[in-house]
């Protein structure tokens, strides 16, 4: 998936999301890169969130796992 169709994807859904897993959202949408470059642990650590809150959150957006997040942004990085 395209960032900007991630990013977007992001956005319809976040009201709809649980506040923890929005508190991910947030991440993502504040710190684009470091989604890219930085583990999902050291992500969870940074937002102040169990890993197991980033994991959820990215099945929410029909991903299976964050890894597949980290990879669209980590692709866009590096074009």
């Amino acid at each position: 998936m395209e960032q900007q169709a991630l990013i977007q994807k992001i956005k319809d859904q976040y009201e709809s999301l649980p506040k923890q897993v929005r508190l991910v959202a947030s991440f993502v949408l504040n710190y684009p890169q470091e989604v890219a470059v930085m583990s999902m642990r050291e992500q969870a650590k940074l937002a102040g969130l169990p890993p197991s809150t980033m994991t959820r959150f990215a099945k929410r957006l029909g991903f299976s796992g964050y890894d597949d997040i980290r990879g669209d942004f980590y692709q866009c990085l590096a074009q």
